[in-house]
């Protein structure tokens, strides 16, 4: 409950302030910062969608209701499951670390170079944003196989995996979990990518060295 909170209070104060910035014309409450504008659009939609909808959908909602209306006692591996819970809060605490120090982030919530990159973001909060997402990406998938293992071995033996017998809303969220499995590991890839990029070992998106800018954009 408590990561709950923090993770809508703090979404709630960077949507706050970006209104009341965009409330009026002219630069009112950054002081003409543009970076610490910036920091807050990309802070605002990161907590949002990484670090507030995901584990309060998939750590909160599944795993009070799923398992009972699939007939459990619990998820088909507990231990696993509080494993991918309790990497959201260091990610949270990293990332708003990496918002409040070393100039900001400028990239928006997609990460895309070359404002990614270290011409433009030099400083090292990029890589801690970058290790944070990786960390996120490595909990959802965890959580989500393990909601796919419960559905497949954990329901009740006279439910069968027919519309008739199975809540709509356990089918809602499982083939939630499906795109989300698929799609972590290519997040995750990503991440590493433009990790590599920014220290100088590939150049995947470094159009200058022959990559291709528009690839991180079909990954993310």
């Amino acid at each position: 409950m408590w990561y709950i909170v923090i993770a809508g209070v703090v979404t709630t104060v960077f949507a706050t302030a970006i209104k009341l910035e965009l409330g009026e014309p002219g630069s009112l409450y950054c002081g003409g910062n543009m970076r610490l504008y910036l920091s807050l659009v990309t802070g605002h939609a990161v907590v949002m969608v990484f670090l507030a909808y995901v584990p309060v959908y998939y750590g909160v909602f599944t795993n009070y209701l799923i398992p009972i209306q699939l007939g459990a006692r619990d998820f088909a591996y507990p231990r696993l499951n509080n494993f991918s819970f309790w990497v959201f809060p260091p990610s949270l605490f990293f990332f708003s670390n990496a918002l409040l120090k070393y100039q900001g982030l400028v990239t928006g919530w997609t990460f895309y170079p070359p404002l990614s990159s270290k011409k433009y973001s030099a400083s090292f909060n990029m890589d801690i944003t970058i290790l944070s997402v990786l960390a996120i990406a490595t909990g959802s998938l965890i959580s989500t196989t393990n909601l796919i293992s419960t559905y497949r071995y954990m329901r009740g033996a006279s439910m069968k995996a027919d519309y008739r017998f199975i809540p709509l809303s356990v089918y809602g969220t499982l083939f939630g979990a499906l795109l989300f499995t698929f799609a972590a590991p290519v997040l995750g890839i990503a991440m590493f990518m433009l990790y590599f990029d920014r220290h100088g070992i590939t150049n995947f998106f470094n159009v200058a060295k022959g990559g291709d800018v528009v690839l991180y954009q079909h990954l993310f």
